[in-house]
């Protein structure tokens, strides 16, 4: 599918949500730092293939990275002004931007690229 061509909004049927870290000074002098939402969500199109690992998943709470692309429309890449410091939940997963390819805003969709373990948040 191409970025420029027509986007077929049945393909966008997940919903996520952006969030940035937001620190807080406290009055003892120590800062807190929780993560705020940008938005209510939206929709998006996660493209879980790139998710396969060889390695499996361990219970003692350090997990597998994995990788996803996760497509937004690129009115909401530029109205939230989206960086690598941000993050992404979906569902109940927390993925960290690893990478969002400079496009500039040539296609109506923007890759976003997270992943999923080892350091969630």
């Amino acid at each position: 599918m191409s970025i420029r061509g027509y986007t077929d909004a049945r393909s966008f049927d997940q919903r996520v949500q952006f969030q940035r870290k937001s620190r807080t000074d406290q009055p003892d002098g120590s800062v807190q730092e929780t993560w705020l939402p940008l938005h209510t969500g939206c929709w998006a199109r996660v493209d879980g293939a790139k998710a396969t690992s060889p390695e499996p998943m361990v219970d003692d709470g350090i997990h597998t990275p994995r990788d996803y692309l996760v497509w937004i429309r690129s009115e909401i890449f530029a109205d939230l002004k989206l960086t690598p410091l941000d993050r992404v939940l979906w569902g109940d997963q927390i993925l960290d931007i690893r990478d969002i390819p400079d496009q500039q805003r040539r296609g109506r969709i923007i890759a976003v690229i997270a992943r999923a373990g080892l350091n969630q948040g």
